[in-house]
């Protein structure tokens, strides 16, 4: 979890514009979750207990990523390209939309579900942040 932390916080901190650091954000923990939860079955059912226990480490690990997303949201609010509003709120429903593309469980159930894209789920949610209401 550790490495998808540091890679969140890069691009989080990264130069691009907001829109373009969030997709990088969630296409890259897709990509580096499905590697490690899809990949792995004994690593998958490892989590799974841990989701289901609630250990703290699951819990930190989703707080850092809220961080680095609220960080993205809270920077597009700033510059304009999102509409202004509640960062913390927007990244609430970011990440509840883009939930089935991060958390190992939904990952396998939804592995043969073709659509929504995560580019057309980001697309929606970069849409919904840039509406003034």
């Amino acid at each position: 979890m550790g490495e998808v932390e540091a890679e969140a916080e890069q691009i989080a901190a990264g130069a691009a514009p907001a829109s373009e650091r969030m997709r990088a954000l969630i296409k890259t923990a897709e990509a580096m979750n499905s590697e490690r939860y899809i990949g792995d079955r004994k690593l998958h059912d490892m989590v799974e207990v841990a989701l289901n226990e609630q250990w703290p480490i699951v819990e930190q690990h989703i707080e850092r990523i809220a961080i680095c997303l609220a960080r993205v949201v809270a920077d597009g609010m700033a510059s304009g390209e999102f509409a202004p509003g509640d960062p913390v709120l927007a990244t609430k429903l970011v990440q509840t939309a883009c939930m089935r593309f991060c958390h190992p469980r939904l990952m396998v159930e939804c592995a043969y579900k073709t659509e929504p894209t995560t580019d057309q789920m980001v697309d929606f949610c970069v849409a919904a942040l840039r509406s003034k209401g």
